[in-house]
């Protein structure tokens, strides 16, 4: 969904996922981007080729956790890392981050913050995830159906 929103906007984006399955289906939905497997070797490398070597300008980061440390790595300086998950496993330290040196920024983001935007920012919100829904149905898989009686 992020990959569809920043398509729309016209957004650089380099994707990562953790599996080759999952490279396959994003490079499906979205050929133009860039999509690296965090399993390959070399992924940091390639992520570093594929911002043209100046490093990201910004990190979203659903996974958290150990990974978290080798994403601000990647990050340019002044880049800014949006934490907004833990699937992950382990931890990393703020100390471990290159903060200071580097002028990095990191926020935390969760839906309760969603609920402090303005009904108009919401209502906007609401009505380009009706549109994606509308217009790009393969993005949102349907897991089953239920009857409403079952509910």
């Amino acid at each position: 969904l992020v990959a569809a929103r920043a398509d729309r906007h016209g957004l650089r984006l380099v994707n990562l996922v953790r599996s080759t399955a999952g490279a396959r289906k994003m490079r499906e939905l979205f050929p133009a981007q860039p999509v690296i497997v965090t399993s390959d070797a070399d992924w940091r490398e390639q992520v570093r080729r594929a911002t043209g070597g100046e490093g990201a300008r910004a990190v979203l980061d659903c996974v958290g956790g150990s990974l978290t440390e080798d994403l601000a790595g990647l990050l340019a300086d002044g880049g800014t890392l949006i934490s907004y998950g833990r699937l992950g496993s382990g931890a990393t330290t703020l100390d471990d981050l290159p903060l200071v040196n580097r002028g990095l920024t990191i926020r935390g983001v969760t839906i309760w913050h969603w609920t402090e935007r303005t009904p108009q920012q919401r209502a906007e919100d609401l009505a380009f995830a009706v549109d994606l829904a509308r217009t790009s149905p393969e993005l949102l898989e349907v897991a089953a159906r239920y009857d409403l009686g079952d509910v």
